[in-house]
């Protein structure tokens, strides 16, 4: 299902399978939600009927005639946010300022818990400084001219802000080398 899958001791369970009362018991029926699935109604459900050994004979039944449902909540967790950064890095020449921003940086972040929320994306340098130039739609840049930058806004607006040129540069120490 989209809602994710049902196993027994690891193995999805099909309809018409058969559990045992023991292997619910010992937890081996388990129910795995689908990744990122977490929408406001974030439910699932799976349909079941009830077998006993009671036998046949004399016109008894193994197999509850009525289905049952259970229901069951399915809870959203915090994915972490993915950094992408460029596979090469930057190299500059010695009291030359670089540009980190723009279509072919390389910087991007996704997150796909987010949504619309605003988020905030830290820069940090050890050597040298972070400068900035304009504001991220929506949302603030602070920390120009140091070494660490804080963009804050939504993931849409921080990536347009990385992929326009000039935005961030960097501005290494003095002689450094």
């Amino acid at each position: 299902a989209a809602q994710g899958r049902l196993t027994l001791n690891g193995v999805a369970v099909l309809a018409g399978d058969f559990v045992t009362v023991a292997d619910i018991a010992a937890g081996n029926l388990a129910f795995q939600g689908a990744s990122n699935f977490n929408s406001a109604a974030a439910t699932g459900a799976f349909t079941f009927r009830v077998r006993d050994d009671g036998g046949t004979a004399n016109g008894g039944t193994d197999t509850a005639a009525a289905t049952n449902t259970l229901n069951f909540t399915i809870a959203a967790v915090n994915d972490a946010p993915v950094n992408t950064l460029p596979a090469t890095g930057w190299t500059t020449f010695e009291d030359v300022s670089v540009s980190l921003s723009g279509p072919s940086a390389g910087l991007s972040v996704s997150d796909i818990d987010a949504g619309t929320t605003l988020i905030s994306v830290e820069l940090k340098v050890t050597t040298g400084t972070i400068t900035t130039s304009g504001n991220v739609t929506g949302g603030t840049v602070s920390g120009s001219g140091s070494t660490t930058v804080t963009l804050t806004g939504t993931v849409a607006n921080i990536n347009t802000y990385l992929a326009t040129a000039n935005r961030l540069t960097y501005v290494p120490a003095t002689n450094a080398n």
